[in-house]
């Protein structure tokens, strides 16, 4: 997650949304203006700085942030204590298709802000991060897809916002949700593609992901690049 702010702000704000797509833009507002619900989800959450950002300019957000780095625990708990007026639950655990117990592989390279990198995936071998494979940890991970259907208990007139950074993982992820259909309780879905970093993730199987994306017509997808 080495993007600026500023460059996710200017994706999620720019007027070439509305002006490419207005009858999705329109709905979406709409559904925003009158859903029961607005649930920011942030699957890797790193040091919190979306978060931050997006708590800044929608204090009312229900939040649910997973990020299963020892390492950021309390930073983040720090981070919610300072937003005491915004529901925040967050998960220590990793955003996965099953719920188990897996390895985990730490990033050993950081800088003040970016702490991401640490990975699931045994095959992420362009890490910029550089990975200690040597010495996973286990976290537990869990069912994405069933945790959003029967835990965070879905409703169409729900707003949902769905941040996605997880190394690698997204790619299992986001097919299952695909899969199940959960995928259409999904508002706006901002995501960090890995492929370039995976070995048995081509290029094909990256765009045949986006254009099943692209299908769905309440979904608005920002990719980070």
């Amino acid at each position: 997650m080495r993007r600026e702010l500023s460059i996710l702000k200017r994706q999620l704000i720019r007027k070439s949304d509305f002006l490419r797509h207005p009858i999705k833009f329109s709905k979406r507002l709409q559904k925003r203006i009158h859903a029961k619900r607005q649930i920011y989800i942030d699957c890797g959450a790193n040091t919190g700085q979306v978060l931050t950002s997006y708590i800044e300019n929608n204090p009312n957000l229900e939040c649910h942030i997973f990020e299963p780095q020892p390492e950021l625990e309390n930073r983040l708990t720090a981070l919610i204590e300072k937003h005491k007026s915004t529901s925040i639950s967050y998960y220590k655990k990793a955003v996965w298709t099953k719920d188990e117990t897996l390895n985990f592989y730490l990033a050993t390279e950081w800088d003040e802000n970016h702490k991401g990198g640490s990975t699931l995936l045994d095959n992420h071998t362009n890490n910029l991060s550089k990975v200690d494979y040597d010495h996973p940890v286990e976290v537990e991970a869990i069912d994405f897809d069933h945790w959003l259907q029967y835990e965070l208990q879905l409703n169409e007139e729900d707003y949902i916002i769905l941040k996605m950074d997880i190394e690698g993982a997204e790619y299992d992820v986001l097919e299952k949700l695909i899969e199940s259909g959960n995928i259409n309780f999904i508002s706006e879905l901002i995501v960090e593609f890995h492929h370039q970093m995976i070995e048995n993730i081509s290029e094909e199987q990256h765009n045949e992901l986006i254009s099943k994306l692209n299908e769905h017509d309440a979904l608005k997808l920002v990719i980070w690049h």
